[in-house]
């Protein structure tokens, strides 16, 4: 029988990277008499980082894309600790591990990684995973997506096209690979992260008032719609003749949706865009359209003149748009309140002047100015109440941050 050769080295390997990889590969092919292996790996399966963005992708299963250093280990005559080296004591020539005694070695080498210091970067401790540490990335990834988060990725080269194609949104930097480049939705030029909180924010902007200006449209649409059918079904002339919806649009609809548009808002993206816009405009503009024919059949039952019953109608939708306004509006800062007033000063300007409300087709409903104003009083209660109520359970526009 043999004798087995005495160990006169012992090499220690602590991490299981390519290096080692390649190590105990070549060890396993040439072993040298009286040196021993030891590796010390937090995983036995070891990812190969070149085959990582097509594992992200699916186009590589699990075992495709990982070494198991058990075989390569017993291949090399290496011993094989699944542990962390949390320190080195170096006088001692020990490696300290987290759960297992202390491993002697007379040769160490390093095959860790690097870990990027993330308090560095404002957020990203919240908001970001690094790749690196590679062995626990996929399992770090996986949790993200589970927990319904958008997840985006960031590289620079033709090994990151397929992760970036998979991700929510593909981050790539403007020194990239052309490939990377093609792929990705966001191409940062500088090549600086920092440009990012100021595009999300941008993104967040721009999402968030086009439902909010898409409500104050779609309400216009809504009671517009129903109360032309009302009219026609009771054959009646319709409520407004063209200048007076010129009047609405721009006091209570164009010019503010133009300020909305434009207004800071970091709400986030939710989904459900068109569910929410119809599940608020298609009640508040029939609570507009039910309080507009209200006060126009009020105006026509005691027979006063076509304008003045125009006029009525036109108060009512008016106020009450204004009123859909500033719900969506809220909370109301001193510029939104003054948006708001200077709509309702613009329709009062419009009766001073004889030359102006006889352009306009306006006139006063004269003995009822009070039941028009208390009929869009109760219509702005009803909207509160909706709005209230819509709030509560969940099923409003979302509030503005």
């Amino acid at each position: 029988m043999k004798a087995a050769t005495p160990v006169l080295k012992d090499v220690v390997l602590v991490g299981a990277g390519h290096s080692h990889v390649t190590v105990l590969r070549m060890f396993g092919m040439k072993p040298i008499p009286g040196v021993r292996l030891t590796l010390i790996s937090r995983e036995v399966h070891t990812p190969y980082s070149g085959m990582l963005p097509g594992l992200i992708a699916g186009h590589y299963g699990f075992d495709d894309a990982h070494i198991d250093t058990g075989p390569l280990a017993r291949f090399a005559g290496a011993r094989l600790y699944q542990d962390e080296a949390v320190d080195l004591d170096l006088a001692g020539r020990h490696v300290i591990c987290r759960r297992r005694p202390p491993v002697p070695y007379d040769l160490l080498s390093l095959n860790i990684g690097s870990t990027p210091n993330t308090a560095d970067v404002p957020g990203a401790s919240e908001h970001a995973i690094p790749v690196k540490p590679i062995d626990g990335f996929l399992r770090r990834f996986e949790a993200l997506q589970a927990r319904g988060h958008t997840v985006a990725m960031t590289g620079d080269g033709v090994n990151d096209v397929l992760a970036l194609k998979l991700a929510d949104i593909g981050v790539a930097m403007g020194s990239g690979a052309p490939a990377t480049k093609a792929v990705a939705e966001l191409v940062l030029l500088d090549n600086r992260f920092g440009t990012l909180p100021g595009v999300v924010a941008e993104g967040r902007r721009v999402t968030a008032n086009i439902e909010r200006v898409a409500n104050l449209f779609i309400t216009k649409t809504v009671w517009a719609t129903l109360l032309a059918v009302a009219a026609g079904a009771a054959l009646l002339p319709y409520p407004f003749l063209p200048r007076h919806l010129t009047i609405i649009d721009t006091l209570a609809i164009g010019v503010p949706s133009f300020f909305l548009a434009l207004a800071p808002n970091r709400r986030r993206y939710l989904p459900g865009f068109v569910g929410r816009v119809l599940r608020f405009t298609i009640p508040a503009g029939s609570i507009i359209a039910a309080a507009t024919f209200s006060a126009y059949a009020l105006a026509r039952a005691r027979g006063l003149p076509l304008t003045e019953q125009r006029t009525a109608a036109t108060m009512v939708t008016l106020l009450l748009s204004l009123w859909v306004l500033a719900l969506l509006a809220i909370p109301l800062t001193w510029r939104r309140v003054a948006l708001l007033v200077a709509a309702v000063a613009g329709f009062v300007l419009l009766f001073p002047v004889p030359a102006v409300r006889s352009f306009y087709a306006l006139r006063l409903p004269h003995g009822a100015i009070g039941s028009t104003l208390l009929i869009a009083a109760l219509g702005a209660a009803a909207l509160s109440g909706f709005w209230v109520f819509s709030r509560r359970h969940g099923r409003g526009p979302p509030a503005v941050t």
